[in-house]
């Protein structure tokens, strides 16, 4: 009798557990990417940034002054792209996090409904009898 409890119990609090280790996992692969992400972006901004500190640190008089302007232009360009591209990338790491989080649910659904399911078609089965 104990047995049996003690593995009904065991069982429940797999099925239990299991959706919420899956959310775990899913969360924590969605933080390392972005965090990766995020470290790879900060050192190619801090890059870009310091080019143009030492292009900056070249001006020493109107004609160069003249062409570091001019590449201004071309950074703002550079920049823009840069940022559209980090726009996409977060918004690809924020959809694999929702797939991967509906996928743990739709999963976690399906063995919540097969009991009761099972447990609904005993039941037709007693009433059909009776």
């Amino acid at each position: 009798m104990n047995t049996l409890f003690s593995d009904t119990f065991k069982e429940q609090a797999k099925k239990f557990t299991d959706p919420l280790q899956a959310i775990n996992r899913a969360w924590v692969s969605n933080l390392e990417r972005v965090t990766e992400y995020s470290l790879t972006t900060a050192r190619n901004y801090a890059e870009l940034g310091l080019k143009q500190l030492h292009a900056a640190s070249a001006v020493k008089d109107p004609e160069t002054l003249t062409s570091f302007q001019s590449q201004q232009t071309q950074l703002l360009s550079e920049l823009s792209q840069m940022l559209l591209k980090d726009a996409e990338r977060l918004t690809e790491i924020g959809n694999q996090l929702r797939s991967d989080l509906s996928s743990v649910m739709g999963q976690s659904y399906q063995q919540a409904a097969q009991p009761a399911a099972a447990a609904e078609a005993k039941a037709s089965k007693a009433t059909a009898k009776a």
